[in-house]
């Protein structure tokens, strides 16, 4: 696969990621989130902030490969 193939279809993996991600995290920890403290929350919502990084980083890694 070229570098450019590779690209188009990380830069559209990229697009799906950042949109699916929040959009799965809140579908499914949403109520659950809702009724905890503040002090359990924030640093949930930080492991999750934070936790989107590692495919990403697999992705770009792979998008910059060479042929």
């Amino acid at each position: 696969m070229t570098r450019k193939t590779r690209s188009l279809l990380g830069t559209i993996g990229i697009i799906v990621v950042t949109i699916g991600y929040p959009l799965a995290v809140a579908v499914l920890l949403g109520d659950t989130m809702a009724g905890l403290p503040a002090g359990l929350s924030i640093p949930i919502f930080a492991v999750l902030g934070v936790l989107w990084c590692l495919p990403m980083a697999i992705l770009i890694r792979w998008m910059a490969r060479p042929d």
